[in-house]
This record gives structure tokens, C-alpha cells and sequence, in this order.
């Protein structure tokens, strides 16, 4: 426990105190506090942590810098754990032209944003729409990704699951 609890209590003494810290010095211990606190279901936690670290960056790099957009999809994966689905899926539909400007739409980072919405879309049984994105998201991952890539396989399974509920 006292493992989980060391980053995470960095993680938020860092962004609490100091928002104008170097957020790119910060950013490997922030993610990896966000995912043991996630790990260990402490998605509430989790929650804060990434809306400090968005927070932070927005304030130290810009609203639209790469670094922001980043904890911005981390906040949008912790909604999504959390069950927040309408929440996860605005924040989501809201970053996805920013990645998609920032990094490229082959990018990734922007694909993983692009599945994560899947996901949302998925678990809100808007099937059709799942569907749809599916259909324009697998052919570019499997291009750029591979076929047998985890981000392309689990978006065929999406894909399988919103066809099979429909």
C-alpha cells in the first residue's frame, strides 16, 4: 500500500503546490501514479491526480500543448475506469480534433484516443455509433499499427461485441 500511496501523494503535493514545475520533468512519475492508484481501484484519487496534472500543464504549457492533450487523455481513460461515461465521452469527443491537430491522426497517441472513445461509446450501448467509428478506426490501426497490434485487436473486439448487441 505504502507503494500506491508515494507517487500518488508526489503526484499531488507536486501539482498543488507548484503548477509552474517543468510539467514535462513530472510527467513519468504523474502517469505512473494515476495507474497504481487505478490498479489498486482508487479511482477517485485517480480522478483528482489527473485533473491536477491538466491542470498543471494547461497553466505551465498551453491548453493545446502535446504534454496537456496527454493528461487530458489519462483523465478521459480514468472517467471512462470510473464508470463516468458521459463525462469520459465529451472529454473525449473534445480532444480528438486537438490530438488529431497536435500529434497527426496516425499518431498513437490519437488512435489510443480514438479507441478509448470506443470504449465509451461501447459501454453506453450506442451501438450504431460504436459501430460506425469502428468501421473508420480498425483499417487505419491495422495500417499503421499492424494487425496483430493490442490497439487493433481490441478495437475488432469492440467492434464484435457492439455488433453482437445490436
Amino acid at each position: 500500500m505504502k507503494q500506491l500511496l508515494a507517487p500518488a501523494a508526489f503526484l499531488l503535493i507536486t501539482l498543488g503546490s507548484c503548477a509552474t514545475h517543468p510539467a514535462q520533468d513530472i510527467g513519468p512519475k504523474a502517469y505512473a501514479a494515476i495507474l497504481n492508484l487505478e490498479k489498486a481501484g482508487k479511482f477517485t484519487a485517480a480522478k483528482k491526480a489527473a485533473q491536477s496534472l491538466v491542470a498543471a500543464r494547461t497553466q505551465a504549457l498551453g491548453p493545446e500543448h502535446q504534454e496537456t492533450l496527454r493528461a487530458r487523455l489519462e483523465l478521459g481513460k480514468t472517467l471512462y475506469f470510473m464508470g463516468h461515461h458521459a463525462e469520459a465521452e465529451a472529454e473525449l469527443k473534445k480532444l480528438l480534433p486537438l490530438m488529431q491537430e497536435a500529434f497527426g491522426v496516425e499518431d498513437r497517441e490519437t488512435l489510443t484516443c480514438q479507441s478509448t472513445l470506443l470504449d465509451v461509446l461501447n459501454a453506453q450501448d450506442k451501438y450504431a455509433e460504436t459501430i460506425s467509428a469502428c468501421r473508420r478506426l480498425i483499417p487505419l490501426q491495422t495500417r499503421v499499427l499492424g494487425p496483430e497490434d493490442k490497439e487493433t485487436l481490441h478495437s475488432r473486439g469492440t467492434l464484435a461485441l457492439a455488433l453482437g448487441s445490436q
